[in-house]
């Protein structure tokens, strides 16, 4: 097996390896594309589509849908469950045709789909979808054993979680029970800040701060993802390679690691990055520049951060949004699902607040000062006689944070990355105002600190030949234009009509994400 090459007869460049969120594959087409074609509109343009964009991708997701209906149909799904409940008839499962309704269930990397019992118990069956992360279909199963792994283990040392369980063999489908007795329910708001400050917020809190204490419990001296030793389910699980959305080799190991310590881990991965960056498989020419300037500034970061050599290390859930979290009527948490792509790591990473306790200013205007919610969340924690993980919440994760928003969420504004150097440095926001105030001059900035780096004035060579054929890329982009005018007043001319307005397309960006990026957002 290898990475996946550009889609364009006879080009020899690999496909771009990360694109923002989501995989190398374009989720309209269904095509991988080198760094030179991703965006070049004679040969993609589903990037640049206005009408044509939102309804292919709505028909791909439909398409895959009705096969996931025949892939439930063969696997029997219900009467799976009603084995593991003996004596009770379930009902379903309910698969919604429909584009908008289908989304509730409809996550990047799975669908959920309820399952009813006759005695009022739901438990919710997941499915992996086909348009996954990883076209290998080894490296979703190991994903797998290793969320199974990380749930067991947590399990066992009185951490309410699931009972998950694999069946034996790779599969497609696994059923994992969330709740009991139809009492536990999600709590889905983006903001911990919209909850009732008198009744229900501070349970809440008090509800999270119990459940990670419990979570503690569990220490390792090694950082990266738990994997079974030996057989599925059958034997301890250890400390193995770090699970991620992309794997880092085309063969086995597939992943990373494990490291000694969270630094290492960081390093590793930067460096990983910057290799695909030199390579020309991670972003356009138009990008990549900007992109190799923040990792290097980040590796930068880490290599002189010495609270990243120390342990014990914890486990850290993978996507803390707050829909993972279960209550029960009296907020107390029952169980944390969704543990794929959980690794461990720092205790001031471990610890911090989930993202629905932070400020929209923490990414609109890059401040790192703890919001109103972190702060009284920190305050359950010193009630609690633990003003060690109150510090974690306020002052020792946002490093971490940063990482995340470079590494994952690939944010590069001015604001969110002189927002890492002060969370590294521990400076203040006030200081601000010493430090560029456009992407522009923070770019310029980082070129005279790294002259002479040979990388660099590479890809710069590079960028500069990308934009001599900005001009050839803009009449493409307004001949395809005029076709979709056409086609639009045709087909309005056909349903009796008013044609709508489309906008033009434009290559022109005032952010780093490339047109590609955008699909996937």
């Amino acid at each position: 097996m290898s990475f996946p090459m550009c889609a364009i007869p006879d080009c020899p460049r690999l496909a771009l390896r990360s694109l923002g969120l989501s995989s190398q594959i374009c989720p309209t087409c269904n095509k991988s594309y080198c760094n030179i074609h991703a965006e070049t509109p004679r040969f993609h343009m589903c990037p640049y589509r206005r009408s044509e964009q939102t309804f292919a991708f709505q028909d791909a997701v439909s398409a895959e849908q009705k096969h996931l209906w025949l892939r439930l149909t063969r696997s029997q799904l219900v009467k799976e469950a009603e084995a593991l409940r003996p004596g009770h008839a379930c009902k379903g499962p309910d698969v919604y045709s429909s584009w908008n309704r289908s989304r509730i269930f409809l996550g990047g990397s799975n669908v959920h789909i309820l399952l009813n019992f006759d005695d009022g118990v739901r438990w919710v069956a997941r499915v992996r979808r086909e348009r996954h992360y990883s076209p290998v279909r080894e490296v979703t199963w190991l994903n797998m054993l290793s969320e199974l792994a990380t749930v067991q283990t947590l399990a066992a040392a009185g951490v309410p979680v699931p009972n998950d369980f694999v069946d034996g063999q790779p599969k497609d489908e696994e059923i994992r029970r969330v709740s009991s007795g139809g009492q536990s329910h999600l709590w889905p708001v983006p903001e911990i800040a919209r909850l009732d400050p008198e009744n229900i917020r501070p349970r809440c809190m008090k509800g999270l701060a119990e459940w990670y204490l419990k979570l503690e419990r569990v220490t390792f001296d090694k950082v990266g993802s738990l994997h079974f030793e030996n057989t599925i389910g059958s034997s301890r699980a250890v400390v193995g390679p770090l699970t991620s959305r992309h794997p880092a080799h085309p063969e086995r190991p597939w992943f990373l690691g494990p490291f000694n310590n969270p630094q290492e881990r960081y390093l590793c991965i930067i460096d990983y990055i910057l290799n695909l960056i030199e390579k020309g498989v991670h972003n356009v020419p138009a990008t990549a520049v900007q992109t190799y300037l923040a990792y290097r500034e980040a590796r930068d970061l880490v290599e002189g951060c010495e609270e990243m050599k120390t342990g014990p290390f914890f486990i850290k859930h993978g996507e803390e949004k707050g829909d993972h979290f279960l209550f029960d009527q009296e907020w107390n948490v029952t169980a944390v699902i969704d543990w794929e792509w959980s690794y461990i790591s720092h205790k001031e990473e471990v610890f911090q607040a989930p993202s629905f306790f932070r400020h929209l200013d923490f990414r609109l205007k890059g401040l790192n000062q703890p919001s109103e919610s972190e702060q009284e969340y920190a305050e359950v924690f010193r009630r609690l006689n633990r003003p060690d993980i109150a510090d974690c919440i306020l002052f020792g994760c946002r490093k971490y944070q940063r990482l995340e928003d470079l590494l994952i969420h690939d944010f590069q504004f001015v604001h969110c990355l002189n927002a890492m150097r002060r969370a590294f440095t521990k400076l203040p926001d006030d200081h601000a105002a010493a430090q560029p105030n456009t992407i522009s001059a923070w770019r310029e900035a980082e070129k005279r600190k790294r002259e002479g780096d040979p990388v660099l004035l590479r890809l710069l060579t590079e960028e500069a030949a990308w934009e001599m054929g900005q001009a050839e890329r803009d009449a493409d982009l307004h001949e395809f234009h005029q076709w979709e005018i056409e086609v639009e007043t045709r087909t309005a001319q056909l349903q009796n009509r008013p044609p709508c307005s489309i906008d033009p397309p434009s290559l022109a960006r005032s952010d780093p994400l490339t047109s590609f990026q955008r699909l996937f957002l």
